[in-house]
């Protein structure tokens, strides 16, 4: 499904899809996403891809999604620190735990988001996928894609290793551009040209009339249907000055 919505300076965007062996074992979508405001003068884009040996993976990822737009709720109330790292860690850790009775290990997923609030930036990233974005002037990429054939896969679960979830935060940003993937999409990336790809994304979605960029999509997912079989979501949020 494809949405887009254009508020004032603020560009929102966001695709996901099932993939093929998803489909052939009769299995959802285990990919969630949001991209939007969550309150006054706070937005997110968030991207969780549920781990498919978990049994409620759909859930996890569903979860994890909630879970980021309480940590934008709590950021905008003043009530977690941009400058606490770690409480941001503790926070997203504890409120997706605290969505489930059960075992954690069932509701495995990764997750990739992104913050702003009132001009300040939160980064965060467990897990693979892949975020891609322009702080200002300064161009930032989160991924652990060059430990793509660890044997390890990193996901929020019972137990989160610190060193396995990367928080970032920047602060006076008000304009930037941030985009999140899942792993079916940011693994077929080429990361050498992934400055152009962003370029190429935002055109695309500012300045294509829907028919255009529809078709550009469908052609796009095309190619990478043919590298691999998984579910694929990617959302993008621009701010292109203070709202």
């Amino acid at each position: 499904m494809i949405e887009i919505e254009h508020e004032k300076k603020v560009i929102q965007f966001s695709y996901s899809e099932m993939g093929k062996r998803h489909e052939e074992l009769n299995l959802e979508n285990q990919d969630s996403i949001f991209v939007g405001k969550v309150c006054n003068d706070t937005y997110c884009l968030a991207v969780a891809d549920g781990v498919s040996s978990c049994k409620c993976a759909k859930k996890g990822s569903e979860a994890a999604i909630d879970t980021v737009k309480r940590l934008a709720f709590k950021l905008s109330e003043s009530e977690l620190g941009i400058d606490d790292s770690d409480e941001i860690r503790r926070f997203v850790v504890r409120d997706w735990k605290s969505h489930f009775d059960g075992s954690w290990n069932d509701y495995g997923t990764t997750l990739n988001f992104v913050v702003w609030c009132n001009g300040d930036v939160v980064i965060g990233q467990i897990g693979d996928g892949l975020i891609v974005s322009k702080l200002g002037d300064e161009h930032i990429l989160v991924t652990d894609m060059d430990e793509f054939y660890t044997v390890e896969t990193y996901a929020l679960a019972e137990a989160v290793l610190k060193s396995s979830f990367k928080v970032r935060t920047k602060k006076n940003i008000n304009n930037f551009i941030a985009i999140a993937m899942t792993d079916g999409i940011g693994k077929e990336l080429d990361l050498d040209a992934i400055d152009a790809f962003q370029g190429y994304l935002v055109t695309l979605v500012k300045e294509k009339e829907e028919r255009e960029r529809n078709i550009e999509i469908e052609l796009w997912m095309n190619h990478l249907r043919e590298k691999n079989d998984d579910d694929k979501t990617i959302g993008l949020l621009v701010l292109e000055e203070k709202v």
